[in-house]
């Protein structure tokens, strides 16, 4: 069989002792790579030996089998069938050793023919096991970690689900929309990575080592920051991780803001997603990271609502028909103010839409204004 029409990336072979482990280690994997398929048998004992049959037909439709080596699984018969099967039908076999097993030096990874080897309870050997399952499965890494100064941050994909580029209708089919949201038009660009948050007042402040916020206010969005204190703080973050994180443009932002195509496609509000608003909010800042009913179908927090957030863009009236230039509209015929996109805190609910556009001067600050980080892919489109 294909590998691409394989039913499932992976086949999830364990112990039934070693249950709560492996929750967390698929739990993990789908974190970092969404798109996974994975099977997984949670049936017992005699229960499980009905099932013998379709487990080895569920190998066989698997790209690769993780074994979760502990003494429990040593002594189970059961997943020493499912390794066999494995075998049987040349399905790629990737070893876990579970705690309190260890290797020496913490991590060790061994090519035998098509065995692998991992421990789980290395954080590098995490890093490595996702990277190595993302090269295997050929399934992209859907978040990326980063630590500065011990604060922590994530990035998440944005693609189109395909090996082709993203291609969505930019803008608001609302009759009673405002002008500068019209005409629609399609946008077409590649995948990149967008914050899960808005930057922090933590993350500043551990890269910035300005005046320490109060305790309270560390997991709040950043705000009264000017375009060009962004921009310091850009080049700061680049010296810190060697990586060049930037503003994402406003396609890119109002795509994320969407959901991606698993999101909305028209009109202007997700009504799936809760948003801090003039109404809601008690005219106070609220955490970057709030409760699951503000986030989308990316799994991004407070796209909409809370802070409004600087884009790369200048402003710009929108194009007709498709629109295949670079993600940075000329400057040439455009405003110098920069777009600012989402809502705030502040703002009337029904202005808290993913096509909703204001313009800012980018010397201007308030505390209604933050920033969410972008980064490009590595992808050539």
């Amino acid at each position: 069989m294909n590998e691409q029409a394989k039913k499932y990336d992976l086949f999830i072979s364990y112990a039934w002792d070693d249950m709560q482990i492996v929750d967390e280690i698929q739990t993990f994997i789908e974190r970092y790579i969404p798109s996974i398929k994975i099977f997984r048998d949670k049936s017992e004992g005699k229960q499980a030996e009905k099932l013998f049959d379709q487990l080895e037909d569920n190998i066989k439709d698997s790209q690769c089998l993780l074994c979760m080596h502990s003494v429990n699984l040593l002594c189970s018969a059961n997943c020493y069938r499912e390794w066999k099967w494995a075998e049987k039908h040349n399905i790629l076999r990737y070893p876990v050793i579970l705690p309190p097993g260890d290797l020496a030096k913490g991590y060790v990874q061994v090519e035998k023919g098509d065995t692998l080897y991992c421990v789980w309870k290395e954080e590098g050997a995490r890093k490595q096991f996702i990277e190595a399952i993302s090269r295997i499965t050929h399934k992209p890494i859907g978040r990326k970690t980063f630590n500065v100064n011990d604060i922590q941050f994530d990035m998440i994909l944005v693609t189109s689900g395909t090996s082709n580029p993203i291609r969505f209708d930019m803008g608001s089919k609302n009759s009673n929309a405002n002008i500068d949201e019209q005409p629609i038009h399609t946008e077409v660009f590649g995948e990149y990575y967008i914050g899960e948050t808005t930057v922090t007042q933590a993350l500043w402040h551990a890269v910035m080592h300005d005046e320490k916020p109060a305790e309270e206010d560390m997991e709040k969005p950043k705000v009264n920051i000017d375009f060009g204190e962004c921009r310091r703080f850009l080049r700061n973050l680049k010296d810190l991780t060697e990586v060049e994180f930037r503003f994402p443009f406003e396609n890119e932002w109002e795509f994320a803001a969407r959901g991606g195509n698993e999101g909305i496609q028209s009109g202007d509000y997700n009504n799936d997603v809760g948003v801090w608003n003039r109404e809601n909010s008690n005219l106070q800042l609220q955490l970057a990271k709030g409760e699951d009913t503000h986030r989308n179908a990316l799994g991004l927090y407070n796209m909409l609502g809370n802070v409004w957030e600087w884009c790369k863009n200048r402003y710009y009236v929108y194009p007709e028909g498709t629109s295949e230039h670079p993600k940075q509209v000329p400057d040439t015929g455009s405003y110098e103010e920069r777009i600012i996109r989402g809502g705030s805190y502040l703002t009337p609910e029904d202005s808290c839409t993913v096509s909703n556009r204001r313009m800012k001067h980018p010397s201007e600050k308030d505390m209604v204004t933050g920033l969410r980080l972008a980064l490009s892919s590595t992808k050539k489109q």
